[in-house]
């Protein structure tokens, strides 16, 4: 994740939680894109 080179893109990789569950939303584009690694 340190390779990541804008401070906000880690952000898009982790999920918020919302009371007994995790919520990950995956965004195809504008300033919230996900982060997807190739590997």
């Amino acid at each position: 994740m340190a390779r990541i080179e804008h401070e906000a893109r880690p952000q898009t990789l982790i999920g918020m939680r919302e009371g007994d569950t995790v919520q990950f939303d995956i965004h195809l584009q504008g300033k919230r894109e996900t982060v997807f690694f190739d590997i």
